[in-house]
């Protein structure tokens, strides 16, 4: 993978010398949101929840990736990553006269959108254009993201053939580890290996023998799936099922695994999944009147109140999970509560946020989210931009459990102290006995 990688990195590289502009991905466009400092960090961040891809007919270029589904609680983690970066730059010892910015980008749980919103980053350019940089200032020092282990993968192959620092808040895949084939992956929360541990301590600790598994249809759910597998089998626990899920799976699809569900015995299900690849399926269990069964979640698996329906709570109820530690965040509520429109906007995605927030249409629209429109509606809440969060924001941003949001702040300050130490060593590098800069 890593030689194939390197090649077509070659062939694009040689393909754009052929054109002054160079040889950009048609067909392909990723919007990012930009504050500019004398240093950026790069972030490819989840804030849609979905998306939705119309499959290829190839006679035409396919169609771009469409979001669906903007998230506070996702959207969380994008404002934490904005705190970290305002409280290093209010800073007088870490990193003093030198200001970070950043360039973002919304993966939207796809795929195809990381690693093309990873390209336009480093390429500078919104068709991302593969060997080129079109920055006007010096691309990003590394990169913040992503939230789950099936996104970080493929950024982490393309960034390790770079050698460039990639730093995830949320992927745990045991794979990642592996310094081999991701060099310059590294992240804030514990690998997986030690998850798996605990799922099949915590299932010995219940007596439960005879369990199900519900896993994500990708490699990374596969692999994470296989060692849960493996260990609790060497516990002596039987596995009844391991059924795979999708957010893309068709809802004949979907009903299939509710029938293997329906049929079996079992009364404690596993579920190693991130959240939104479960949404239909347990709105589709209710509707069969499948409840009463115990969930016991991996850490991948997020309990995320906005992003269920009544229905999935029902079956949900009684659910065990795991979850990484998080850590204080002093300052955090009261950066949350200054949250405010500007033109141009302060911060990313906040005309989608303040729709989600306060239930409201902005007259016009969005006109950066192709699937907002124009409100004709009488009886439409109207947007003024000027309504407040007050007591409905530890509520709508979830503050009792900061989580990862806490784990992209660490990844902030990873890079600032790095970054620090690095100033300061090519400043000691560059002074001469007498204490004067001098060339080496």
């Amino acid at each position: 993978m890593r030689r194939f990688l390197q090649i077509l990195l070659l062939l694009s590289s040689l393909s754009g010398e052929q054109s002054q502009l160079g040889c950009s991905l048609r067909g392909l466009t990723i919007d990012s949101f930009l504050q500019n400092g004398d240093i950026l960090l790069g972030g490819v961040f989840v804030v849609h929840s979905g998306f939705i891809f119309q499959p290829p007919t190839f006679q035409e270029l396919p169609q771009a990736v469409s979001c669906t589904g903007f998230h506070i609680r996702y959207y969380r983690d994008v404002l934490g990553l904005m705190f970290a970066i305002d409280e290093v730059n209010q800073s007088p010892d870490l990193l003093p006269n030198v200001s970070l910015g950043f360039s973002l980008v919304d993966s939207c749980m796809s795929e195809m959108r990381a690693v093309g919103g990873l390209m336009s980053l480093m390429s500078g350019a919104a068709h991302p254009v593969p060997g080129y940089d079109c920055h006007l200032q010096s691309v990003a020092a590394g990169i913040v993201g992503e939230l789950v282990s099936a996104l970080s993968l493929p950024i982490a192959r393309v960034l390790g053939v770079l050698h460039y620092p990639q730093i995830s808040h949320g992927a745990t895949l045991s794979t990642l580890s592996n310094k081999v084939n991701f060099p310059s992956f590294f992240r804030t929360v514990p690998s997986n290996m030690f998850q798996n541990i605990a799922i099949t301590q915590l299932v010995g600790q219940f007596g439960w023998t005879w369990v199900g598994m519900l896993i994500v249809d990708n490699d990374v759910g596969q692999q994470g799936g296989q060692v849960i597998q493996a260990g609790l089998e060497k516990s002596g626990i039987c596995i009844a099922f391991m059924e795979k899920i999708h957010l893309s799976y068709s809802a004949e699809q979907v009903w299939r695994v509710v029938e293997v569900i329906k049929k079996s015995s079992v009364n404690v299900i596993i579920l190693h999944s991130p959240e939104v690849h479960m949404k239909a399926l347990l709105d589709a269990l209710f509707d069969e009147g499948v409840t009463g069964k115990m969930f016991l979640s991996s850490a991948s698996f997020g309990i995320t109140p906005g992003l269920f329906s009544e229905k999935a709570w029902k079956v949900l109820n009684g659910t065990i999970g795991l979850i990484p530690n998080t850590g204080a965040m002093p300052g955090f509520e009261r950066f949350l509560l200054n949250l405010r429109l500007s033109n141009p906007p302060s911060y990313p995605f906040i005309r989608l946020f303040w729709e989600k927030a306060f239930s409201c249409k902005w007259t016009d629209g969005d006109k950066s989210h192709p699937t907002s429109f124009v409100l004709d509606v009488n009886d439409t809440v109207i947007c003024t931009g000027k309504e407040e969060l007050g007591r409905n924001m530890s509520i709508l941003l979830e503050t009792n459990d900061l989580s990862y949001t806490y784990h992209a702040y660490l990844a902030v300050y990873a890079y600032a102290n790095a970054l620090h130490w690095l100033l300061k060593c090519q400043d000691a590098t560059r002074m001469g006995h007498t204490g004067l800069v001098v060339d080496t």
